[in-house]
């Protein structure tokens, strides 16, 4: 037991002094690393966000996007120029070496130019990573495998060795975990659609309901706006003007209580008349 711990420590010591050499991209130790970097982001992003650090969050994300993009450029010149490798090949170990060389470089062909699709992805997670904004998806990698008719169907195993068949085997797994991948990438931007329109549905909720909660607008005022008075109606300082000017007096104009400068009726106009006659038959007679 204390010989296993004194190994430990020399071991810890050792790994301590020694530096640490960088990572080859696309090695497996590099992928590994980029999974180990997306799970510590992982469970930092599962925290409250009080609890939260978010220069962490920002750090990791940084970190393993761009081991991610490393990685995915790194497969990409794999299968780019494996392909251009087994084009090239003369191999003549058994009697399905052509059909086996051309079906593994189509299928090289495919999945660099799977990865090619990955690296444009990884370039726009990176650019969002640094300017602290929301990734948008700018390509959706899918695997396009295009055999031409005489690739597509297998020749007899009896005809090819088992290099050739185990070749041929790896290249029909890779493509099966590129496809995989593929689906991952789906499913990803779908729930990042998901959390976006929940995002924004939030809130627009907040946002009617403080719209709700807020205490109701004053009514706008009576007044018609300048250069829209119609014909008849006055403003309120002209109503106020006009109530405070006197009225007109009035008079008895013989007996009618008419107002002043008001017309006469014929009635009116008729008993104004006999006074008048009978004063002038007095005067006649008294001439």
């Amino acid at each position: 037991m204390a010989a296993q711990s004194w190994a430990e420590w020399l071991s810890g010591l050792v790994s301590g002094l020694w530096p640490r050499l960088p990572l080859e991209p696309g090695s497996r130790e590099a992928i590994l690393e980029q999974k180990r970097l997306g799970a510590l982001l992982d469970k930092e992003l599962r925290k409250p966000v009080g609890q939260r650090d978010e220069e962490l969050v920002h750090e990791l994300r940084l970190e393993t996007r761009k081991l991610a993009l490393k990685n995915a450029q790194a497969l990409r010149n794999t299968y780019k120029y494996g392909a251009i490798g087994w084009d090239l090949d003369t191999r003549q170990c058994c009697a399905a070496a052509q059909w086996a060389k051309q079906r593994i470089a189509a299928s090289h062909r495919a999945l660099a130019a799977f990865y090619e699709q990955v690296v444009q992805q990884r370039e726009e997670d990176l650019a969002a990573a640094e300017a602290r904004r929301m990734e948008v998806v700018a390509v959706q990698p899918t695997v396009r495998l295009e055999l031409p008719e005489a690739l597509q169907q297998a020749p007899p195993r009896l005809d090819m060795c088992s290099e050739c068949a185990q070749n041929v085997q790896q290249m029909e797994l890779a493509e099966e975990r590129c496809r995989l991948l593929a689906d991952a990438w789906r499913d990803g931007f779908r729930r990042r659609a998901e959390a976006a329109a929940a995002s924004s549905g939030a809130q627009a909720g907040a946002a009617a309901a403080a719209a709700i909660a807020a205490p109701p607008a004053p009514p706008p005022a009576a007044f018609p706006p300048a250069g829209e008075v119609h014909q008849g109606q006055q403003l309120p300082s002209q109503q106020q003007q006009q109530q405070q000017q006197p009225l007109p007096q009035q008079h008895d104009c013989g007996g009618g209580g008419g107002a002043e400068g008001s017309p006469m009726t014929p009635k009116q106009q008729q008993q104004q008349q006999q006074p008048q006659q009978q004063h002038s038959s007095s005067d006649e007679e008294q001439r």
